[in-house]
Order: C-alpha cells, then sequence, then structure tokens
C-alpha cells in the first residue's frame, strides 16, 4: 500500500517537472524575435546586408531536426530513463542559445542554432511526453494534454520576456542570459527526472474488483488477445498506422498554415494593424495550448477517435469563417483562428496517448517521435498550399485546399475508426475467454 501511496504521489511531481521542463524547451518559439536582432547584429560583424528574412532557412532546419532526436531520444528514454535523454537535450538547448550570441556568420548560426539548438529540442520533448503518458496508464489523454499544453505555453510567455530583455540588454546578453538560464532549468529537470517503473498500470489499478484485476493481468500478459508492445519496425507494417499518419497530417495542415504567416496573413486579409497581427499570433498559441489541455482531457472521457473528429470539424468550421472574412472582418478572422488552433493543440495533446493505446507504452517514445513527422509533414504542406495558391487564387483558395485536406483527413479518421473497432471486438472476446479461465 506504502509503494502504491508513493507512485500515486510522485507521478504528478514528475509530471511538474515534464510540465516545466517543456515550458522552457517551448523557447524554440522566440525565433521570431531573435531573428531580426540577429540579422542586424549579423550585417555589423559581415559587412554585408542580412535580413530577418535570410535567417528563415534556420528556424525551418531547427524544427526539421526535431523528429530524427525524437526518434533517437526516444530510444534511450524507453530503455533507461528520461534523466540522461533531458539533461543531454538541456545541455544542448543552452549551448545552442550560448554559441549563437557569439556566431560570426549564418552559417555558424545554422549550426548552433538550426542543428544543436533543434536536436536538444526534439530530445527534450520526446522524452517529457513519452514519460508523462507512461506515468498515466489511467489518464494518458490528460497527462499528454498538460505535457504538450506546457510546450505550447513557451510560444505565449517566452516571445515576449525575450522581446523585454533585447530592450534592456541587447541580443548577445539576452541569448547568453537565457540560454544559461533555460539550459540549467531543463537539466536540473532532467536530473530530477526518473524512470517509470514498468509494472506502473498494475500499481494504478489496485484497488480495484477481484475481476478487474484478472482483467488486467490478463492483459498484461498478452493472454487477453491484446497485441504486445510494439517496436517501430512493427508499428509501421501496420494499414492502422498510416491511417493515423495521414489523420495528423489533415489536422495539422490548416492550422500550419496559419501559424507559418498569421501576422501576413491578418494584414492582407483583413487589414489589421502591425499591432493587432500580433494580438493574431498570441491568439493561435493561446488557443493552440488550450486545445491540447482540453482534447486531452476529453479525450479520456469520450474516446481518441471522436475527439479528434471533433477537432476536425472545429478546423472546417475555421476555415469556413476564414473564407467570409474580408477587410474590416477582424471578429471574423480572430474566430476562424482560434477554432483552426484549437483543431490542431487538440491533435498535438492527444496523439501521444493515442499512439500508447495503439501500438503500446514499452516503446512508445520512439514510436511516438515516427508518428510525430505528422505534424512535421503539415508543417511543408500547409505553408506550401499557401504559397502555391496565393499565385493564382488568393487566400480563399488557400482555405478551400486546406478544407480538402480536411475532407481526406475524415476518410483516415473513419478507416482508424474501423480498425479500431475491430481490434477491440477481438480483444474483448478473448478478454472475456482469459478472465473465466483464470
Amino acid at each position: 500500500m506504502e509503494i502504491l501511496m508513493n507512485i500515486r504521489k510522485s507521478r504528478w511531481i514528475y509530471l511538474a517537472v515534464f510540465c516545466i521542463v517543456n515550458l522552457f524547451a517551448g523557447s524554440l518559439y522566440a525565433w521570431s524575435v531573435f531573428s531580426g536582432p540577429l540579422a542586424a547584429r549579423l550585417s555589423s560583424v559581415t559587412g554585408t546586408t542580412v535580413t530577418a528574412a535570410d535567417l528563415g532557412m534556420i528556424f525551418s532546419i531547427a524544427t526539421a531536426v526535431n523528429p530524427f532526436a525524437m526518434v533517437a531520444g526516444g530510444w534511450v528514454n524507453d530503455r533507461f530513463g528520461p534523466r540522461a535523454v533531458i539533461t543531454v537535450g538541456g545541455l544542448m538547448i543552452g549551448s545552442g542559445l550560448v554559441l549563437a550570441s557569439m556566431a560570426q556568420s549564418i552559417l555558424i548560426l545554422t549550426i548552433v542554432y538550426g542543428v544543436v539548438f533543434g536536436l536538444g529540442v526534439g530530445l527534450t520533448y520526446t522524452s517529457t511526453i513519452g514519460s508523462s503518458i507512461k506515468f498515466f496508464p489511467d489518464r494518458r489523454g490528460l497527462a499528454g494534454g498538460i505535457a504538450s499544453m506546457c510546450y505550447g505555453m513557451g510560444s505565449i510567455i517566452l516571445p515576449p520576456v525575450a522581446s523585454a530583455f533585447i530592450i534592456a540588454f541587447g541580443i548577445e546578453q539576452t541569448l547568453l542570459i537565457l540560454g544559461t538560464v533555460i539550459g540549467c532549468v531543463i537539466v536540473a529537470g532532467g536530473l530530477m527526472s526518473r524512470r517509470c517503473p514498468e509494472n506502473i498500470a498494475g500499481l494504478v489499478d489496485e484497488g480495484r474488483s477481484e475481476r478487474a484485476q484478472l482483467s488486467v493481468r490478463a492483459e498484461k500478459t498478452g493472454s487477453a488477445g491484446r497485441r504486445p508492445d510494439m517496436n517501430w519496425r512493427k508499428m509501421i507494417s501496420t494499414s492502422l498506422f498510416w491511417c493515423m499518419l495521414s489523420f495528423f497530417i489533415a489536422g495539422s495542415t490548416g492550422a500550419m498554415m496559419l501559424i507559418s504567416s498569421a501576422a501576413s496573413i491578418a494584414q492582407q486579409q483583413v487589414g489589421m494593424s502591425v499591432a493587432e497581427s500580433a494580438a493574431a499570433v498570441s491568439l493561435l498559441a493561446i488557443m493552440n495550448a488550450a486545445g491540447r489541455l482540453a482534447a486531452g482531457f476529453a479525450s479520456d472521457c469520450f474516446g481518441r477517435i471522436p475527439t479528434l473528429f471533433c477537432c476536425l470539424i472545429s478546423a472546417v468550421a475555421g476555415l469556413l469563417i476564414l473564407i467570409m472574412a474580408s477587410q474590416g472582418d477582424i471578429v471574423l478572422f480572430f474566430t476562424g483562428i482560434s477554432l483552426v488552433a484549437l483543431c490542431y493543440g487538440g491533435f498535438v495533446g492527444i496523439y501521444p496517448g493515442f499512439t500508447v493505446d495503439q501500438f503500446g507504452a514499452r516503446f512508445n517514445s520512439v514510436n511516438y517521435g515516427i508518428m510525430a513527422a505528422g505534424f512535421s509533414a503539415g508543417g511543408i504542406l500547409g505553408p506550401w498550399i499557401l504559397r502555391v495558391t496565393m499565385q493564382t487564387g488568393g487566400y480563399a483558395a488557400a482555405y478551400q485546399s486546406a478544407l480538402a485536406v480536411c475532407a481526406v483527413g475524415f476518410v483516415f479518421g473513419f478507416l482508424c475508426l474501423r480498425i479500431q473497432t475491430a481490434r477491440e471486438r477481438n480483444r474483448r472476446a478473448e478478454l472475456q475467454e482469459a478472465v473465466q479461465r483464470a
């Protein structure tokens, strides 16, 4: 009983640690604040004209390397726990920011921020998310939603802090200060973390009826007909994985289209001022974070796929509203981007738990690292659609294209539901048989 009480209390402490780590790892989203001053600094150092646009590729590289770090870090996390992964990730994040303050060229800045910093963020994120849901086998959606929400909160809290520091101290000192503080906090969080006990499911299931406990034991041994924990090779060989991945891409595309160019869209489509467009960017971040928590909690109550369908419906409604928005329709625009951001946050918050549900917890850090390619693909597809359609049909055509992607997403969502329903039907039948034998 003492062990049970300790794990039930301590897992909330570890979740809090993971949340704090994710909040600081969200410093990735402060790039929009760093890019202008860094461009000005490099212009002064090199004697050439460097613009923020010239540095745009650095942020793309930082996000593009995330999945590779997530897979590698996930492999270590699944076998040895989060301590080493988060610690190394924190050192890379901190050193990347500190070294960025000293960069003398775009190439060096690309290496230290785009590669070193980006890989550190990927290592940290995969470990915190994977470990959070492992500690909460009974509340996977909630735990994953809370942890990913804190990562999203970084895009709300850290940019204004970084901006204030730049005004007060300059870009070099700001990067030195933030790199040191952020690195130390994440490293401390890594050293405080621990590996989730392998028997965590049994511990949190104690206190149930004898029959329920028999069911749990049967499930854990695989005698209940549940598929054993799948590694990434087995996972990608299933049709369910490809349906889930496609569903994830569809849920991410519209939001990534907006996130990539929210300020310029707000100014050109609706005629917002610079201040109003900044508010639109902040609103996107807030609704993204809120969607992660709300959808994660809802998915524990109503099921993963039904909640994901609600999220996708939210995106469809938001895109339809955005099509109707024209010059001066600020309220319509804010409503539309809020609904689309809720959808994206919901998908990101639900998918860690969804992946565990379908492929097991043992290899989840690696598995989710691969599944996370879904929102990376959405991050490529969304801006590409916007760029292509703007050459021909304007913003309305971009939103209509995103609606078409959502329609395809519903198809893959229904396929996921059909496959899952068939698996669960077989599992329940075999579980009942196993309990009767026990």
